[in-house]
């Protein structure tokens, strides 16, 4: 929101954020990180706290704000922050001076007429939402165990992964379809249904024949596959805060998703449909700063928490 505020507030203040960059957070960058959040087992003593109010509501008015003021502020505060960097590598914008000094919006909007310098900063503006995003869903796992702590998963879950690994062995798949009819009269809409189940399991036929020669190059390769499971089982065991972070697979593969996302919206033709453009690589260093902005801002709050302080007001 604060980009269409600025913009619409102050006459010269490029807008840092097209609708097609919203669009590519909504449906493209937070969708699988959110869904790794809804496997995570439950927290250790949830069912010792106390439950809502009858009255309030799951989505209320304070928490509404207290997201996009709060984290909504730090993410803004990151994004913004990446946007007058890249202004600065462009040598356009320096501390101090005005916003207006950055790479202006296109006339009426029309990004047919946009500079590629604007397309640069739109891309210096929105990478940091994803890399703010990995500290948001890695730290939303717990409302109050520190994700560097031994206590962040129980012992049982501890233990569960650990003997996962230390016992995983290469899943061997062969598939099986069988596909009969005998048919003597039928009508259209029989036929409809009848063609349609044929494409489905003809598709289906070629993935399961992928499936089945991953299995067979994986079989050939066991041996080292198993041991380099029992290795990664024993350094997790050494080393418990480095569990914390892989022990959730679907929240890793949503964090490489969203990067690979990021790649093919600046380096494919989907750049031209979601109006990026490629910046130099130390521009996507920088936007990790957000990262640890809001890992900070959450495990601080969380050690006042885990101190009787609630700071209901900080979410």
């Amino acid at each position: 929101m604060y980009p269409y505020i600025f913009w619409m507030l102050f006459p010269g203040v490029p807008l840092a954020m097209t609708v097609m960059g919203v669009l590519a957070v909504d449906v493209g960058t937070d969708l699988v990180p959110a869904m790794g959040l809804g496997i995570e087992p439950p927290e250790a003593g949830v069912m010792k706290r106390p439950p809502r109010r009858r009255e309030e509501k799951l989505l209320g008015l304070g928490f509404v704000l207290r997201c996009y003021f709060v984290q909504g502020s730090l993410l803004a505060l990151s994004c913004y922050a990446t946007y007058f960097y890249m202004g600065w590598v462009l040598g356009v914008w320096w501390p101090g001076a005005p916003a207006s000094n950055m790479p202006q919006s296109p006339p009426e909007l029309d990004m047919r007429r946009a500079s590629a310098a604007y397309l640069q900063t739109l891309t210096a503006y929105f990478f940091p939402t994803v890399t703010t995003q990995i500290a948001n869903v890695l730290s939303k796992r717990s409302s109050l165990s520190s994700i560097f702590s031994i206590d962040f998963l129980s012992a049982a879950r501890r233990r569960e992964i650990l003997e996962g690994l230390g016992e995983w062995r290469v899943p061997r798949y062969a598939p099986r379809a069988q596909i009969g009819y005998h048919l003597h009269r039928f009508s259209l809409a029989e036929l409809s249904r009848i063609l349609v189940r044929l494409v489905r399991e003809m598709a289906l036929l070629s993935v399961r024949g992928v499936l089945m020669l991953l299995s067979e190059l994986g079989g050939r390769c066991d041996r080292p596959l198993v041991s380099g499971a029992r290795w990664l089982a024993r350094l997790l065991e050494a080393h418990p805060v480095l569990l914390n972070f892989v022990s959730n697979p679907l929240i890793l593969f949503g964090i490489g998703f969203e990067l690979f996302f990021c790649w093919m919206l600046f380096y494919s033709p989907l750049s031209e449909m979601y109006l990026f453009a490629p910046v130099p690589w130390h521009v996507y260093l920088f936007a990790f700063h957000g990262t640890a902005l809001l890992l900070a801002f959450e495990e601080g709050k969380k050690y006042f928490r885990r101190r009787g302080y609630k700071l209901t007001a900080l979410n």
